[in-house]
């Protein structure tokens, strides 16, 4: 009888409330270590897909350029096919010129002309030179039917203007 009324009377002093507000403190601290990694793996995820969104707009913009200076020599191409005589060799060489569209066919013009209001497309011509095994060459006699082609694409981006060359020759095939 001795030990169940020891066991009647005995109750632990306060030992459950303390348990239970350890219990609590825990969750709160889990809980607000939770929100933080929720918030630092929400933090890392959108940095890499806003990185994302510009790695694809810049290569966009590349993409863009190549087909543009594609176009140019292929237009400038064009142009001599129609006449060297009445189209090319009129054509100051060394002078800066840009295409634009009128409706019907390609012209060649002092004018800056952009295409869709962001890209700065431009072309010159210079001499060519040939030297005694009629090779292309930096000296030599000057080739009046051949002219080399420097055509150029340029845009404005935040960190300054982009630009790309790529250089190709045109003949004069047809007279």
């Amino acid at each position: 009888m001795m030990i169940s009324n020891f066991f009647k009377t005995y109750q632990p002093r306060r030992a459950h409330s303390s348990v239970k507000s350890l219990a609590t403190g825990l969750t709160i601290v889990e809980v607000v270590l939770a929100a933080s990694i929720v918030s630092l793996l929400f933090a890392s995820v959108s940095m890499y897909f806003e990185r994302a969104l510009i790695v694809n707009r810049r290569t966009t913009q590349y993409i863009q350029s190549a087909f543009l200076l594609e176009e140019t020599v292929e237009v400038v191409k064009g142009i001599r096919d129609a006449g060297w005589a009445a189209n090319i060799a009129p054509m100051t060489l060394g002078t800066t010129y840009y295409l634009y569209w009128n409706g019907a066919l390609w012209v060649a013009t002092t004018t800056e002309y952009q295409v869709e209001n962001y890209y700065n497309r431009s072309f010159t011509l210079s001499s060519v030179n040939r030297d005694a095994s009629d090779n292309i060459a930096p000296s030599g006699t000057n080739d009046a039917g051949t002219r080399k082609i420097t055509a150029t694409v340029s845009w404005h981006q935040r960190s300054g203007t982009t630009t790309r060359q790529v250089e190709a020759y045109i003949a004069n095939l047809f007279e």
